[in-house]
């Protein structure tokens, strides 16, 4: 009996392991569900100098400062593991930022709290990345 529940805690162990692992290097995790847009992240978003539209079937468009959302697109970004133990954010916004003969990607980590979405902004430049908190407020 001891011997088996031995066996059984290794197992257990062995697969938190690589539940984390899968959580920590993947992007995005495996077992994350496929997108279905919410009816509460489709419309237009903005906060301070960025604005976003999310379209039913992903895609987003909009601007960051001065430069255009080019092939941006929205996606889950963490599986049920990562949602029980609070890692990630819920949503991972990616796309390029082209503007004033430059070519920028960017990054949006985002979750849906309160009617609005809530996360970071990550540019990544030239001069590296440049990361922005953010609060969207949806358009009305």
């Amino acid at each position: 009996m001891i011997r088996f529940a031995r066996i059984l805690v290794c197992i257990l162990l062995g697969l938190s392991l690589l539940l984390a692992a899968n959580e920590i290097f993947v992007t995005p995790p495996l077992f994350t569900p496929t997108f279905e847009a919410h009816p509460a992240l489709v419309g237009s978003w903005r906060t301070e100098d960025v604005a976003f539209t999310v379209l039913p079937n992903g895609s987003v468009s909009g601007r960051v400062g001065k430069a255009s959302v080019a092939n941006g697109r929205m996606f889950p970004n963490r599986s049920w593991f990562g949602r029980l133990v609070r890692w990630r954010t819920d949503y991972l916004v990616r796309g390029d930022l082209s503007g004033e003969m430059n070519t920028y990607r960017f990054t949006a980590a985002l979750n849906l709290k309160a009617g609005s979405l809530q996360g970071a902004l990550f540019v990544v430049g030239a001069n590296g990345a440049r990361p922005r908190a953010l609060r969207f407020v949806k358009d009305r």
